[in-house]
């Protein structure tokens, strides 16, 4: 997310890339965006920019109309427009050619004195951005520390008394009433070069601060308040949007379209980083259920049951960008291993069932082949038991005289037999 420096370094862009250029007509909004329509048609304006905290104000300046003064002597005043944009996750702006728009534009401005029209546009993929018409700084935020870094300090240190400042020191500096621009990956590295443990209430850790500054001390690593080579928390909050600034900004903000600088300044903010997204560095949910960095004790106001992401296991100084590589990596190693394992154990059962199933079948085979004999033997007995039994009957019935129905019932006894035997034949 865009924090206090990669504001400021857009007001700066715009500035840079609008300097010599005329804009008119309408401006633009996207059909998706729900942020209000920019009432402004004006046939020739300028572009200029400034930022206070996660806020830029743009300012359209009609260069075209004369109107009157209180006075009776005609003089040309600008007529202007402010309009106030909060970046969001990740908005930021763009100048570009009018036939190559950015994709996720939702404000656009474009140019009338170029042979190729040109187009700033402001761009937010996730549309978390918010733009304000004939808007104003946010009266509830705090002053700059960057360029209004004494009002910073005196609004901070004059205002501990607020229930606010009972919360632990790595959530109050994400509280832009008090901290305005200082961000997640600000906040981690402030309390780290502190040495401040995160989960400590923060009036404790504020109220030891002195109300006055040491012109000429801020920035150069003294301490104003006791004199010590660390500077305070306050400090760092001037101090370290400074030096990203100075290094053209974090990895998320890429204004220049060159890929050999956004790698150049990638590097260097990733060299710079000494505790967010850092190796061995340790983390946990604050709670508002974001994530802070940090080396050491947490401090006493650790949320109940709070939860670590983890520390990460890549050499020290590793781009951020190769760490998600590696890891990504990584990951589909163990998911191709884990595939391979399985497939191994499939591969196993398969075999075992099938030398089973072959076993049973041999001894099944052999079981058939030594009855068969039995079967056979049995089968010649019972044909030979049914054949003395049909001949005693027979005998039996010639030796003695026929009574009535006895001869019906030979016959039957024949029948049965002769059935009996061609059973057992079969």
């Amino acid at each position: 997310m865009p924090e206090g420096p990669e504001l400021y370094l857009s007001s700066k862009y715009i500035n840079k890339v609008c300097k010599d250029h005329v804009f008119g007509g309408k401006v633009e909004k996207s059909d998706v965006s729900k942020n209000p329509a920019v009432d402004w048609d004006c046939p020739a304006y300028t572009i200029s920019a400034c930022s206070r905290g996660k806020e830029i104000k743009v300012i359209l300046t009609d260069i075209t109309q004369e109107i009157k003064s209180n006075d009776s002597d005609k003089r040309k005043l600008p007529n202007t427009m402010a309009i106030v944009v909060r970046f969001g996750m990740s908005g930021i702006f763009k100048f570009t050619k009018a036939d190559d728009l950015p994709k996720h534009s939702h404000l656009r401005f474009y140019t009338v004195n170029d042979d190729t029209n040109m187009v700033l546009s402001f761009v937010d993929a996730r549309r978390f951005g918010h733009w304000e018409v004939n808007g104003d700084w946010t009266p509830n935020r705090s002053p700059d520390p960057i360029y209004e870094y004494e009002l910073f300090r005196k609004n901070v240190l004059s205002n501990l008394k607020d229930a606010a400042f009972n919360k632990p020191i790595c959530e109050v500096i994400m509280n832009q009433k008090y901290f305005n621009g200082i961000g997640n990956y600000l906040r981690a590295e402030i309390l780290h070069r502190a040495k401040v443990p995160p989960f400590q209430q923060a009036r404790a850790v504020l109220e030891k601060l002195d109300m006055d500054i040491d012109d000429g001390k801020v920035g150069d690593g003294t301490n104003a308040s006791n004199s010590k080579q660390v500077p305070d928390v306050l400090e760092l909050c001037h101090i370290c949007p400074t030096e990203v600034i100075d290094l053209g900004g974090g990895k998320w903000y890429q204004q220049e379209d060159t890929s050999t600088n956004d790698d150049r300044k990638e590097d260097a903010f990733v060299s710079w980083l000494q505790c967010y997204f850092q190796p061995g560095m340790n983390t946990l949910f604050d709670h508002n259920r974001r994530t802070i960095w940090f080396q050491g004790d947490p401090g006493p106001m650790v949320p109940k049951g709070g939860k670590s992401r983890g520390k990460l296991n890549v050499t020290p100084g590793t781009p951020k960008k190769d760490v998600k590589t590696k890891s990504k990596v990584q990951k589909n190693g163990q998911l191709k291993q884990k595939l391979e394992d399985h497939l191994v154990t499939i591969s196993k059962k398969l075999k075992k069932k099938m030398e089973t199933e072959r076993t049973q079948s041999q001894k099944s085979k052999s079981t058939e082949e030594l009855e068969e004999p039995i079967k056979k033997q049995g089968r010649r007995s019972t044909k030979k038991k049914n054949e003395s039994t049909v001949d005693s009957l027979t005998m039996e019935v010639d030796n003695k005289p026929a009574k009535r129905g006895q001869r019906a019932s030979v016959e039957s006894a024949r029948r049965s037999a002769r059935v009996l035997n061609r059973e057992s034949s079969s």
